[in-house]
């Protein structure tokens, strides 16, 4: 028992040495400024919420965070598959009990979500059209004015390569280093539709995991699992990703760094 608790102690240790001197934290955030780090704090009370099952409190959280700062939500696909699939509809029951107690849980979970959510825009219901037109600024175009490095970014390059070899050009207008739409010269442009299709395919494994969750030893290293695969696969193929959305991979991924060192 003892040895059990000092390892939970070192650990627990180790997990807030990481978090708090993450690099990724330091260099991103800090310096960019832009308090990604109180949001990431949200995210980390949600996730402890989700590990001691305190689910209707982990998801209002969760929204909270959505409607701190929307890029959030590319983590909505392992919040929501966890939640109906574990929580939900994950009961030892009759199934007369099943379907009963599933359809409350359901109610209780978009209770908190539409409560939190309404709480929030109705100080701006006057303002919502604008509001949700600066959410989604698609004119902003497909790569950041400095390029994460994700596909986007080789596809970039790639045309940027072709266009002087092939066309005997400059190059396209992405590499500016503004913020704007542009446009490649050789390959073909790249709409935020294709991105979004591109995003959710690559989100499916992170989302399969998810379901499986009830099947595993340990559900809540699944569900950060299935977390950081999906925030991955945003940063990796999602429209105008900046590089601070790293932050969303790699913080949860420390959980798993803790839990099963061997995956790192």
């Amino acid at each position: 028992v003892t040895t059990l608790r000092e390892n939970l102690k070192y650990r627990t240790i180790a997990l807030s040495l990481l978090v708090v001197c993450n690099s990724g934290l330091l260099l991103v955030d800090h310096i960019h400024f832009q308090y990604n780090g109180m949001l990431l704090g949200i995210l980390i009370f949600s996730l402890v919420a989700m590990k001691r099952e305190y689910f209707i409190t982990s998801a209002a959280l969760f929204t909270v965070l959505l409607l701190f700062k929307h890029i959030f939500v590319y983590l909505a696909p392992a919040y929501f598959v966890f939640l109906l699939t574990h929580y939900c509809f994950h009961t030892r029951h009759s199934k007369h009990s099943m379907v009963t107690i599933a359809t409350l849980r359901v109610l209780a979970l978009s209770l908190t979500v539409l409560s939190v959510t309404l709480l929030s825009l109705l100080p701006f219901l006057s303002h919502l059209p604008q509001l949700l037109s600066r959410l989604f600024p698609f004119k902003r175009g497909l790569t950041h004015a400095y390029w994460a490095p994700n596909i986007w970014a080789l596809y970039n390059t790639a045309d940027t390569v072709l266009t002087k070899l092939v066309l005997s050009q400059s190059g396209s207008t992405l590499t500016r280093g503004l913020v704007g739409e542009g446009s490649h010269l050789y390959l073909p442009s790249v709409s935020p539709l294709v991105t979004l299709v591109c995003t959710l395919i690559a989100m499916l494994p992170g989302i399969i995991i998810g379901m499986r969750a009830n099947r595993s030893n340990n559900p809540f290293l699944t569900f950060v699992t299935s977390l950081t695969l999906c925030g991955f696969a945003a940063f990796l193929f999602g429209w105008h990703v900046h590089e601070k959305a790293i932050l969303m991979v790699i913080i949860p991924f420390t959980l798993v760094a803790i839990e099963q060192p061997a995956v790192t």
